[in-house]
C-alpha cells in the first residue's frame, strides 16, 4: 500500500542520513583533547618564564599548535588571541597588517615571535628552538617610555598609513589624532626621565616616575575610553597614540600615576541583579512561608 512505501521510504532515508554522518564524522571530524595541550609547560613555555622584564609574545600564525588563549596561563601576555568581540582598532591594525610590522611589533612591546618557520630577517635573532624556534625582536621597545615629539594626524586611516611607511621612527615621534592641551614648549635637560612599575594588573596600573624634561609617556596597552588616568591624584587626559596605544603628558616633577578601568555601567548592572535576586528571595520566601517556617499556633 501507499502507506508502507512512505514508511519503507523513511526508514532507509534514515538508515542513509545516519551512515552518510558516521562516515562524514568519522571521515572529518576529530575529537581533541585539548587539556594537555593547554595545561603543559613547554620548553618554549619555560625558556620564556626566564625573562623577568615586561614583555608580549607573538606566536605565528596565531593559532600554532591550537595554542591561540594558553599563554594566559603561564602569565605570558600575546599579542595575539581569540576574543568573540574584538575591538575595533585592534581588527583595523590587524587587517592593515601592522601584526606583521616587527616595527610596530616592537612599538607593542612585543619582544619574542614564536613559529616553525625558518626566518632570515636582521631584526630577528634566533634565541631558543625546541618545539617552536623563538626569534628576538631587534625593534623591541618598553611597555612604558618617554618621547618628547609628536605629530597629529587627525584621520584614522592616514594614521595607519603613516605607522607603515618608513617615516615612521617610534622612538622618535607619537601619532596623535588631536591637538594636545599642552604648552608646546619642551625645556632640555641633561638629566632624563625614569618611570618605575608599582603594580600592574588588569584594571589597574600604579606608576612612580621622575620627569626632568617635560613630555609624553608613552603606554603600549590597547587605549579604550573607560580607562582613566590620574596624576598625583589628580584626573589627567589619555591620548590615543600610535592609533592602537596610550599616551599621557607630564610636566616636571616627581609623580605618582594610577591608571584605572572605570565602568559604571557594569557595576549599575551587578547592582540592580543583586537588588531584584535579593527582592526575588524574598518574595519567595514570604510566598511559602507555610512550607518552610514552623508553625507556632
Amino acid at each position: 500500500s501507499g502507506y508502507m512505501k512512505i514508511k519503507t521510504f523513511l526508514i532507509l532515508l534514515t538508515i542513509i542520513m545516519f551512515i552518510d554522518l558516521y562516515i562524514v564524522g568519522n571521515k572529518f571530524i576529530h575529537a581533541v583533547d585539548n587539556f594537555d595541550i593547554v595545561t603543559r609547560e613547554t620548553k618554549v613555555i619555560k625558556f620564556l618564564k626566564q625573562d623577568n622584564s615586561k614583555f608580549r609574545i607573538i606566536p605565528y600564525p596565531p593559532r600554532i599548535d591550537n595554542e591561540v588563549n594558553k599563554w594566559g596561563l603561564f602569565k605570558l601576555e600575546s599579542a595575539h588571541g581569540y576574543n568573540a568581540i574584538g575591538l575595533h582598532i585592534y581588527d583595523s591594525v590587524q587587517n592593515a597588517g601592522l601584526l606583521y610590522n616587527l616595527k610596530f611589533l616592537g612599538l607593542f612591546n612585543v619582544k619574542y615571535l614564536l613559529t616553525k618557520k625558518q626566518y632570515n630577517d636582521p631584526n630577528l635573532e634566533e634565541v631558543f628552538r625546541a618545539e617552536k624556534i623563538v626569534y628576538k625582536n631587534k625593534l623591541f621597545l618598553p611597555r612604558l617610555f618617554f618621547i618628547k615629539n609628536y605629530k597629529v594626524i587627525t584621520n584614522s586611516k592616514s594614521v595607519l598609513a603613516y605607522l607603515k611607511s618608513n617615516e615612521f621612527n617610534p622612538t622618535e615621534e607619537i601619532v596623535l589624532e588631536e591637538k594636545p592641551d599642552i604648552e608646546n614648549k619642551f625645556k632640555i635637560s641633561s638629566k632624563t626621565n625614569s618611570v618605575k612599575i608599582i603594580n600592574y594588573d588588569l584594571d589597574e596600573i600604579n606608576l612612580e616616575t621622575e620627569v626632568n624634561n617635560p613630555s609624553f609617556l608613552f603606554l603600549s596597552d590597547i587605549y579604550y575610553p573607560k580607562w582613566e588616568c590620574f596624576v598625583n591624584n589628580k584626573k589627567t587626559k589619555i591620548y590615543k597614540a600610535n592609533y592602537l596605544f596610550r599616551a599621557i603628558y607630564l610636566p616636571k616633577g616627581n609623580h605618582k600615576i594610577v591608571f584605572k578601568y572605570k565602568n559604571e555601567g557594569i557595576y549599575l548592572i551587578l547592582v540592580l541583579f543583586s537588588f531584584f535576586a535579593t527582592i526575588a528571595v524574598i518574595f519567595l520566601l514570604i510566598k511559602n512561608r507555610k512550607k518552610y517556617l514552623p508553625d507556632l499556633s
